[in-house]
């Protein structure tokens, strides 16, 4: 609206100083006629101002909603990307844990504080994913991590122009996060050793924290954003602490052996 406004604030102006003038003659001249001729024109010309006025504050705030609109339904396309990569966090969290937690909806930023503060970094390098064919932790992670900073790059570079600067800076950070980059490259950024657990080694700080650890921070502000942007009761997350769920409880604190798929034991990546 102030954009608009200030591109009006000229022609306002002019239109301002000919009511003044206006008032000014009205109050100078003796002649009733020339009096209504001038008070003619300066309730024309207020008139005017106020009608512009309104009409600019009513057609700022309809365009102002549209955009608000669409950009919730871009930030909504981002929805499935996060809920995947939750779905594995959760998973590196439920591996790792030694007791059940309850089942039953929550908040995204609930899961990624309680990931936070759990276990995960004693996830083994040896152990198995719960996924056919068999694939270790590190690889599991590393193609999730990867497969959502794919989607988040592809977000914006299809609906950055709707976005505000904020959350395209945050869109930047997390696909380019120093732990993804870490988990995509084992080569560059090795485990000391197969018994050594995954995350163990992660001991550079970054703002108070673990790279792991304000890589989950930056996904709890991603949330919030697309919580804004949804109904609330319509994006939470469902754990599932279920025996007969993979992957099964404390699973991932020790080396393993491939899972067994429909056609036997499969060699692992």
């Amino acid at each position: 609206m102030f954009k608009e406004m200030k591109e009006l604030r000229l022609p306002l102006l002019l239109l301002l100083l000919f009511t003044v003038l206006c008032v000014f003659l009205y109050q100078k001249t003796d002649s009733d006629e020339i009096k209504d001729i001038f008070l003619s024109l300066g309730t024309g010309f207020i008139s005017t101002v106020v009608t512009v006025i309104i009409l600019d504050i009513f057609v700022s705030a309809k365009e102002a909603r549209s955009k608000r609109e669409l950009s919730s339904a871009c930030l909504r396309t981002l929805r499935p990307a996060l809920a995947m990569v939750a779905n594995t966090i959760f998973e590196m969290h439920k591996a790792t844990s030694t007791t059940k937690g309850s089942d039953g909806l929550m908040e995204f930023p609930q899961l990624f504080a309680t990931a936070a503060s759990s276990n995960i970094r004693q996830l083994h390098p040896g152990a198995y994913a719960p996924v056919w064919p068999g694939i270790l932790w590190p690889h599991y992670v590393s193609d999730s991590l990867d497969k959502f900073a794919i989607s988040v790059n592809d977000f914006i570079d299809k609906y950055s122009v709707h976005l505000d600067a904020e959350t395209i800076s945050l869109c930047y950070t997390l696909a380019n996060h120093g732990f993804v980059h870490m988990m995509r490259y084992p080569k560059q950024h090795p485990f000391p050793n197969m018994n050594m657990p995954i995350f163990s080694m992660v001991t550079t700080v970054i703002d108070g924290g673990s790279p792991f650890t304000n890589y989950l921070i930056e996904l709890s502000k991603l949330s919030r954003i697309l919580k804004d942007a949804s109904y609330p009761d319509d994006f939470l997350f469902a754990p599932c602490w279920s025996d007969g769920v993979a992957p099964g409880l404390g699973s991932g604190l020790q080396a393993g052996t491939p899972p067994i798929g429909p056609f036997g034991p499969f060699p692992p990546n």
